[in-house]
């Protein structure tokens, strides 16, 4: 992250981030009226500057997140930022650590479609930042300032409810916590809805967050007067609909146009969080949700589904099973792979009817995480012959993304019959992975340990979240209908 660089950059950016109010902090000799910051001066074609080359780069590619109000510790709106952090900044993006975006294309994966919000930078542009820093950040003929980039959330006036947890909560022990919490919500007829955005209030607790619609509000029956009660992973109950989530980096959820999620008068949402005390203390949390609807019936209905060990993926045999298969990760091992397959066939009645189409996937793992691979393995093709969805091979644990497919509803991957989704995720439970002290801590651990599947941070996950639209149908009924077993 910018921030983590700019640990060893700081001091020597405050020395020399406000050098020259001309020429930027390095030192030019010669003539330097042809780089005066007044708007008269015309910017020399070989020089790049700040306001005609490398500006319109930052805006783009870092403006939603290093804005005022955004989610980065520090704004880059404007050249006194860019050039107090630009040192920082370099060697950030040569390494692709920002802006993050963790999604690869190869040999290894093509995925069928190209990527919404990709904020990766070009050859070009990384051209650009690198010469514009060795030569001295200049600042080039000064124009007026647009304003800065709004960040990537939704604002209170564009919400349609903010729904905040009916009381603040306390986080503290030394064991991992699943609260769900009743949100009410005000509709008095029926909503789709269009996007959410959880409002995480404590970060240094708050591990992940997914949000489960409740139409018969059931969720009344188990919390108390404070709106909560104890559950695993999930809300404990049937039917529900996967509204969405929140994992770290996590932006808004928007779904895609002309869809979204019904609720209809009485329902409610419960959002299931996931809390990791931080062992010195009391911790107070108040997260909240803010949500957007329409009124309109949209063409296509979202909503979301799990893929992982309690969600129907079956674990396959791997390279480091102990005789029988089973999720575990040896201690020592940089590169341990665990792969589940979920198999379409208990829905292929459905699937036949009704087309099921992926919009977006979001990798989730713990400490141990490094690479996810997800794929679709199609029923008449042989097992060589997978459609890649996503391959991540640099994941984080502290910047997790939401991966959305830029295209039409008609041109998503569909899921057809007899299909199976595979999730291939390899692990690093050696101090070679820059999270293992991360991961030894969260499991009270001093050394590399087996580690299995859990619910606990110091366990480990291999899950996807996958983003899907449906035809307008009653989903939960329909789920009922086909007998799952969910």
């Amino acid at each position: 992250m910018f921030w983590t660089h700019a640990r060893t950059a700081t001091l020597g950016l405050l020395a020399a981030g406000c050098g020259s109010s001309l020429t930027g902090p390095g030192a030019v000799d010669g003539d330097t009226d042809a780089l005066r910051t007044d708007s008269a001066a015309a910017d020399p074609p070989d020089v790049v500057t700040y306001h005609r080359d490398v500006a319109p780069i930052l805006r783009e590619h870092c403006g939603s997140c290093h804005t005022p109000g955004g989610i980065a510790p520090f704004s880059l709106q404007t050249y006194d930022d860019a050039s107090r952090w630009a040192e920082a900044i370099l060697p950030a993006v040569l390494d692709r650590t920002m802006p993050p975006f963790d999604a690869r294309e190869g040999e290894d994966c093509q995925p069928p479609l190209p990527w919404k919000d990709d904020l990766r930078l070009s050859e070009a542009e990384l051209a650009t930042l690198t010469t514009w820093v060795d030569e001295g950040t200049y600042e080039g003929a000064r124009v007026v300032e647009p304003p800065p980039v709004a960040p990537d959330v939704i604002a209170d006036s564009e919400a349609d409810a903010i729904l905040p947890i009916a009381a603040p909560f306390e986080v503290d022990g030394d064991e991992d916590i699943y609260a769900c919490f009743r949100l009410e919500v005000p509709n008095d007829e029926k909503v789709w809805l269009e996007a959410v955005e959880v409002r995480p209030d404590n970060g240094a607790v708050v591990h992940h967050v997914l949000l489960w619609s409740d139409p018969d509000d059931q969720a009344a029956d188990r919390a108390g007067e404070d709106g909560v009660y104890r559950c695993s992973g999930t809300p404990d109950f049937f039917p529900t609909d996967l509204i969405g989530g929140w994992v770290p980096g996590g932006a808004p959820i928007r779904m895609p146009e002309d869809t979204g999620i019904l609720l209809k008068p009485g329902a409610t949402i419960v959002m299931n969080v996931h809390y990791h005390p931080t062992g010195a203390g009391k911790e107070i949390d108040r997260s909240a949700l803010a949500v957007k609807w329409t009124t309109s019936p949209p063409s296509h209905h979202a909503t979301g589904f799990l893929v992982d060990v309690p969600f129907l993926g079956e674990v396959q045999p791997g390279p480091n099973d102990p005789g029988k298969t089973r999720f575990q990760i040896p201690p020592g091992v940089p590169d341990h792979t665990e792969t589940l397959i979920l198999d379409t066939g208990p829905i292929a009645e459905y699937l036949a009817l009704l087309p099921l189409r992926i919009f977006s996937i979001t990798p989730h793992m713990h400490y141990l995480g490094r690479a996810m691979k997800v794929t679709i393995l199609r029923g008449d093709a042989p097992d060589d012959e997978e459609m890649c969805l996503v391959h991540t091979p640099e994941y984080r644990f502290d910047w997790q993304t939401t991966y959305t497919y830029d295209g039409d509803v008609d041109e998503l991957p569909q899921i057809l019959p007899g299909d199976r989704i595979k999730v291939e995720c390899t692990y690093d439970n050696s101090p070679s992975n820059p999270y293992f002290g991360d991961a030894l801590a969260a499991s009270g651990a001093t050394e590399a340990q087996t580690v299995r599947w859990g619910e606990e941070t110091g366990d480990e996950m291999c899950m996807a979240m996958l983003g899907l639209v449906i035809p307008p149908v009653d989903l939960g009924a329909l789920l009922k209908q086909f007998d799952l077993g969910l």
